[in-house]
């Protein structure tokens, strides 16, 4: 997913279950996402603060 179609689908404060191996845990996302050659990147309010958008799931 590109950084607009992320952007246009869930604005600034979006909350999102960010899956890390075998833990879960209930993020927001506190700017928009950005797209860099390694992928789609956003903020979060939590450890490790940067992630692809594709370890996000929508809760």
């Amino acid at each position: 997913m590109v950084a607009a179609e992320f952007n246009r689908r869930w604005p600034v404060g979006t909350a999102f279950m960010h899956m890390v191996l075998r833990d879960v845990r209930i993020v927001k996302t506190v700017s928009q996402a950005r797209d860099f050659k390694c992928g789609c990147v956003v903020e979060i309010n939590r450890e490790p603060y940067f992630v692809k958008v594709e370890t996000l799931k929508y809760s």
